[in-house]
């Protein structure tokens, strides 16, 4: 893995990517409202939807300040519209550090194909500039939808892994494996 400047302001045919600021938390602590949402997300032991919010916020954040990358807010081009975030994270895995692709919509924009098309930029992005030979996403066992975006994304499943303490699946693509 090699040391890069993370960018935003990428597109798609639908979306433009932004890194978060604090001032994001208000408007992604409705995300937390809905428990089919964050079914498969780790609570941190925090309850209040704001809360969680600024704690998740707050960690994209020091992911950026850190050289880790980070989750950018997903906006759809046309209305402006916050759909969600996806983005490049730093993972550890059994002691390698892994760049995972993650993505987290909100519920009315589930089934339009916004996290595929998001996944696949956050694909791109990686292999075109050399940021690691391979990207994984780490998916809950029971996490359907997640599991189809990553098949989506041309990734395979790998292994079923315990992941801070999640049961999950771990798919990867290779720079060799992308799809044309």
């Amino acid at each position: 893995m090699t040391s890069y400047i993370y960018e935003d302001h990428l597109e798609t045919e639908r979306l433009i990517t932004r890194k978060l600021i604090l001032e994001d938390d208000k408007a992604w602590s409705t995300f937390f409202e809905d428990q089919e949402c964050v079914k498969y997300l780790p609570d941190y032991h925090i309850e209040d939807n704001l809360a969680r919010a600024k704690h998740w916020v707050e960690r994209q954040i020091n992911r950026y300040e850190n050289k880790l990358f980070g989750l950018q807010m997903l906006t759809d081009k046309q209305n402006k519209e916050f759909v969600g975030m996806c983005g490049l994270i730093t993972q550890d895995v059994d002691g390698i550090k892994e760049i995972e692709i993650g993505y987290h919509l909100f519920k009315k924009h589930w089934g339009k194909g916004y996290a595929s098309e998001a996944a696949k930029l956050f694909r791109e992005y990686a292999f075109k500039n050399n940021l690691s030979p391979s990207v994984i996403s780490i998916i809950h066992v029971d996490n359907i939808r997640s599991q189809k975006v990553a098949v989506a994304n041309g990734m395979i499943r790998e292994k079923r892994h315990t992941w801070n303490n999640i049961d999950a699946y771990i798919y990867r693509i290779t720079n060799n494996d992308t799809p044309l």
